[in-house]
């Protein structure tokens, strides 16, 4: 099977070539150094544009190297911060000091219960 296909290549080439060379012999001598000129314009800006790439495949392999050589940062838990939630009076968080009084009567320095301020945005 791989023989077949190979010889159909080979004879679609052939045909191909035989082709082109009529075009070609159908040419003036000017449009004959147009074509080349273009051809080889073609081929010699593929050497600045292969450095090109090369300068940045080896930039991209620099910048994966410096990645690689950074240790990983740690990543912090969440802080979550609970809003809510008022302490009795007596009641005091494990740790805290009896020297603050507004805490332990639930209230201001007085031992009264402050008034909560609030302001309403929009309509009712």
């Amino acid at each position: 099977m791989a023989r077949f296909f190979a010889l159909m290549g080979l004879v679609g080439a052939i045909m191909v070539g035989g082709l082109i060379w009529q075009w070609v012999t159908a040419l003036s001598a000017d449009a004959l150094a147009l074509a080349g000129g273009v051809i080889i314009g073609i081929v010699v800006m593929l050497v600045p544009v292969g450095f090109i790439a090369l300068g940045g495949w080896i930039v991209l392999r620099y910048l994966e190297a410096r990645r690689e050589e950074r240790p990983q940062v740690q990543s912090q838990p969440p802080v979550v911060i609970v809003s809510g939630g008022q302490m009795w009076p007596g009641q005091l968080p494990m740790g805290m000091p009896e020297q603050y009084p507004a805490l332990t009567n639930g209230g201001n320095e007085n031992g009264r219960r402050a008034p909560r301020s609030f302001s309403v945005i929009g309509d009712e």
